[in-house]
């Protein structure tokens, strides 16, 4: 088995890092913190993005149009179409199995009810920071148990 992680192989099983889409390796002590540095402030930007967008205008437009309870239920399947096009490009690729885009699918829906939710109890400040965790927690645990995110 490699040492190199990227290839499936743990972070904690390698000596180096190889950083995903561009190939470069880092000593392990330098390659995770540089990692979840960077992978902090692309988590931050992309919960900012989406939750201004999906929470800040089109939940709200649902919620003062059909009430909360038909707006969480309609932005729990246009959220999760929002990601098709990158599945199904994995799929394309070989990265992932149909079942694996429906399982993603309906996480994905759960996920925009409770960030809803969070929208509801705290507004967009609350929204985003849950968004943040949650796919900041998602991709360095990705990272560090199954050799890298793609």
């Amino acid at each position: 088995m490699s040492s190199m992680q990227g290839e499936g192989v743990p972070v904690w099983d390698s000596r180096e890092v190889q950083f995903p889409g561009h190939g470069r390796t880092y000593p392990r002590s330098v390659g995770i913190p540089l990692y979840a540095a960077a992978e902090s402030l692309n988590m931050l930007i992309t919960g900012i993005g989406e939750e201004t967008y999906y929470r800040g205008v089109v939940y709200r437009e649902l919620k003062e149009q059909l009430g909360s309870g038909w707006a969480k239920a309609l932005n729990a399947v246009l959220f999760p179409l929002f990601h098709l096009p990158q599945e199904l490009w994995e799929i394309q690729q070989g990265e992932m199995s149909v079942g694996g885009a429906a399982a993603g699918f309906a996480v994905r829906s759960g996920i925009t009810v409770l960030l809803d939710t969070a929208y509801d109890a705290g507004g967009l400040e609350l929204s985003t920071a849950v968004h943040t965790w949650i796919n900041l927690a998602l991709h360095l645990a990705r990272f560090i148990t199954g050799g890298g995110v793609p």
